[in-house]
């Protein structure tokens, strides 16, 4: 897998430049827009093979971006927020 290069399945979207440096100095190289809001938007990262199957990495991770800084959550805060954006209600 080329580094720098970025998967993101179902749409074209530019992808902001900080992101994908956060992304790809985090390990990761699929980045998929979440949700967004006039605050600012969420992105799920994640690990693609070479043909560009998912790969398993353990928790939800999201990357926060404000329109001019980003920040990686994960872990058990990744959880968290998987569970507010995707969970039922």
């Amino acid at each position: 897998m080329q580094q720098g290069v970025f998967y993101v399945p179902f749409c074209v979207m530019e992808i902001p430049k900080q992101v994908s440096e956060l992304a790809n100095s985090s390990g990761y190289n699929s980045v998929v827009l979440s949700a967004s809001s006039p605050e600012g938007s969420i992105y799920s990262v994640g690990c693609v093979d070479g043909d560009g199957f998912e790969l398993p990495v353990g928790l939800p991770a999201f990357i926060l971006f404000d329109g001019q800084s980003c920040r990686l959550v994960d872990g058990e805060e990744g959880l968290a927020l998987s569970s507010r954006l995707f969970g039922d209600e």
